[in-house]
């Protein structure tokens, strides 16, 4: 599996639900540690960001853990739980916004300009969607299917973005030093 689809399978993972008997079998850290494995692919030498965004994604895969295991409380409920599932919604935005960064990076030095233009616009959906729908969460405004379908979309449409992108060499491994592609030996 190439990088970028490692990336978007992660984001799938991650945000969607698939409940049965009302337990989520899509195990968002799973997720997270899946796009952190497609940002290591895409580390190059003298690059950080992959590394940021990698790192990021790890510590959502321990955020998303935690909120799995407490879950986000209801009105009353313990500020702990709220803070856990403030941490989720926002840290997953901030990796959102980091891991698009990182593939808007590499689509700008091969000179896809449009790709590059449109990730970035659904990064910013996606990111600023998310954040709205995360304060309607918490009781600040309404309009709340509106936002949350919105921002579904959003991220639907990255996600296919992705996979449809994943074959593009600016999206490949750095290959090894040896001329073999990474694993292989």
């Amino acid at each position: 599996m190439t990088p970028a689809a490692k990336i978007a399978t992660g984001l799938l993972l991650a945000f969607c639900a698939f409940r049965l008997n009302g337990f989520d079998v899509l195990f968002d850290p799973a997720g997270w540690m899946c796009c952190a494995t497609g940002l290591g692919q895409l580390r190059r030498s003298g690059e950080d960001l992959p590394g940021l965004a990698g790192r990021v994604a790890v510590a959502m895969a321990w955020v998303s853990a935690a909120a799995w295991l407490f879950p986000v409380a209801a009105d009353g409920e313990s500020v702990v739980r709220q803070v856990i599932g403030l941490a989720n919604g926002g840290g997953g935005l901030v990796a959102v916004w980091l891991v698009a960064e990182v593939v808007i990076a590499r689509l700008r030095a091969s000179t896809r300009e449009f790709r590059a233009g449109l990730l970035d616009v659904l990064r910013w959906a996606v990111s600023g969607l998310g954040a709205m729908a995360l304060l309607i969460e918490y009781g600040y405004g309404g309009l709340g299917g509106t936002v949350v379908i919105s921002w579904f979309g959003a991220l639907v449409a990255m996600i296919v973005a992705l996979y449809r992108w994943a074959h593009l060499p600016c999206l490949a491994p750095e290959p090894s030093p040896a001329g073999r592609p990474p694993g292989v030996r």
